[in-house]
Protein backbone atom coordinates (compact mmCIF):
# COMPACT_ATOMS: atom_id res chain seq x y z
CA UNK A 1 0.00 0.00 0.00
CA UNK A 2 3.07 2.26 0.35
CA UNK A 3 4.78 1.97 -2.34
CA UNK A 4 1.34 2.50 -4.54
CA UNK A 5 0.93 5.77 -2.55
CA UNK A 6 4.37 6.47 -3.41
CA UNK A 7 4.12 5.77 -6.94
CA UNK A 8 0.90 7.94 -7.07
CA UNK A 9 2.51 10.70 -5.64
CA UNK A 10 5.66 10.78 -7.68
CA UNK A 11 3.39 10.48 -10.91
CA UNK A 12 0.77 13.20 -9.97
CA UNK A 13 3.84 15.72 -9.05
CA UNK A 14 5.23 14.52 -12.66
CA UNK A 15 1.76 15.43 -14.34
CA UNK A 16 1.56 19.02 -12.06
CA UNK A 17 5.58 19.72 -12.99
CA UNK A 18 4.18 19.21 -16.98
CA UNK A 19 2.05 21.60 -17.04
CA UNK A 20 3.92 23.86 -15.18
CA UNK A 21 6.71 23.87 -17.48
CA UNK A 22 4.07 24.26 -20.43
CA UNK A 23 2.47 26.86 -18.97
CA UNK A 24 6.00 28.73 -18.47
CA UNK A 25 7.07 28.33 -22.16
CA UNK A 26 7.64 31.78 -23.58
CA UNK A 27 4.77 32.64 -26.27
CA UNK A 28 6.04 35.16 -28.96
CA UNK A 29 3.20 37.63 -31.08
CA UNK A 30 4.43 39.71 -33.84
CA UNK A 31 2.78 42.72 -34.33
CA UNK A 32 2.28 45.23 -37.36
CA UNK A 33 2.13 48.61 -36.21
CA UNK A 34 1.23 51.93 -37.26
CA UNK A 35 3.56 53.39 -39.45
CA UNK A 36 4.17 49.53 -41.11
CA UNK A 37 6.41 49.42 -38.19
CA UNK A 38 7.15 45.69 -37.25
CA UNK A 39 7.38 44.57 -33.16
CA UNK A 40 8.36 40.89 -31.85
CA UNK A 41 7.00 40.66 -28.15
CA UNK A 42 7.65 37.41 -26.32
CA UNK A 43 5.12 36.50 -23.30
CA UNK A 44 5.88 34.36 -20.34
CA UNK A 45 3.06 33.42 -18.35
CA UNK A 46 2.32 31.05 -15.01
CA UNK A 47 -0.73 29.18 -15.31
CA UNK A 48 -3.15 32.21 -16.54
CA UNK A 49 -1.15 35.56 -16.44
CA UNK A 50 1.38 37.16 -17.97
CA UNK A 51 4.87 37.41 -15.46
CA UNK A 52 6.63 39.32 -18.23
CA UNK A 53 7.00 40.69 -21.82
CA UNK A 54 10.24 40.74 -23.59
CA UNK A 55 10.95 42.93 -26.79
CA UNK A 56 13.59 45.01 -28.38
CA UNK A 57 12.81 48.40 -27.92
CA UNK A 58 15.06 51.49 -28.95
CA UNK A 59 17.57 48.99 -30.28
CA UNK A 60 18.53 46.89 -26.93
CA UNK A 61 16.42 43.79 -25.69
CA UNK A 62 13.96 44.77 -22.56
CA UNK A 63 12.33 42.65 -19.94
CA UNK A 64 9.13 44.48 -18.78
CA UNK A 65 7.46 42.81 -15.21
CA UNK A 66 3.44 42.22 -15.70
CA UNK A 67 2.32 45.30 -13.51
CA UNK A 68 -0.40 44.21 -10.69
CA UNK A 69 -1.31 47.35 -9.98
CA UNK A 70 -2.22 48.85 -13.32
CA UNK A 71 -3.76 45.63 -14.51
CA UNK A 72 -7.04 44.11 -14.18
CA UNK A 73 -9.77 43.23 -16.52
CA UNK A 74 -9.74 46.41 -18.95
CA UNK A 75 -6.22 45.95 -20.10
CA UNK A 76 -2.39 44.90 -19.29
CA UNK A 77 0.47 46.76 -18.53
CA UNK A 78 3.76 45.71 -18.47
CA UNK A 79 6.71 48.01 -16.96
CA UNK A 80 6.86 50.67 -14.74
CA UNK A 81 5.86 54.87 -15.15
CA UNK A 82 9.44 55.13 -14.55
CA UNK A 83 10.69 52.90 -17.54
CA UNK A 84 9.17 51.17 -20.55
CA UNK A 85 5.59 50.20 -20.62
CA UNK A 86 3.41 48.02 -22.89
CA UNK A 87 -0.14 48.50 -22.84
CA UNK A 88 -2.60 46.31 -23.88
CA UNK A 89 -6.23 44.94 -23.95
CA UNK A 90 -6.31 42.40 -21.15
CA UNK A 91 -4.30 39.36 -21.84
CA UNK A 92 -4.06 35.99 -20.47
CA UNK A 93 -2.68 32.16 -21.85
CA UNK A 94 -5.64 32.19 -24.06
CA UNK A 95 -5.91 35.24 -26.13
CA UNK A 96 -2.45 36.23 -26.11
CA UNK A 97 -2.07 36.38 -29.34
CA UNK A 98 -5.14 37.94 -30.27
CA UNK A 99 -4.59 40.96 -28.01
CA UNK A 100 -3.83 44.78 -29.45
CA UNK A 101 -1.35 46.47 -27.93
CA UNK A 102 -2.36 49.92 -27.35
CA UNK A 103 1.25 52.01 -27.34
CA UNK A 104 4.74 51.08 -26.33
CA UNK A 105 6.36 53.89 -24.43
CA UNK A 106 9.96 54.92 -23.87
CA UNK A 107 10.73 56.00 -19.92
CA UNK A 108 10.43 59.57 -20.86
CA UNK A 109 7.16 59.66 -22.34
CA UNK A 110 7.52 58.93 -25.85
CA UNK A 111 5.60 56.62 -27.59
CA UNK A 112 7.31 53.89 -29.95
CA UNK A 113 5.10 51.69 -31.11
CA UNK A 114 1.32 52.54 -31.58
CA UNK A 115 -1.81 50.60 -32.29
CA UNK A 116 -0.02 47.08 -33.25
CA UNK A 117 -2.51 44.59 -34.57
CA UNK A 118 -1.39 40.27 -33.62
CA UNK A 119 -0.34 39.22 -37.37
Amino acid sequence: MKKFALTSLIAIATMTGAVSASAMTPKTVNYTCQGGKSLNVKYNFNSALPTKATAKLNGATRVLAYNQVHSDIAGTIFGTDKGYMISADYMDVNNYNQVSLGTVTSPSGKIIYKDCSPN
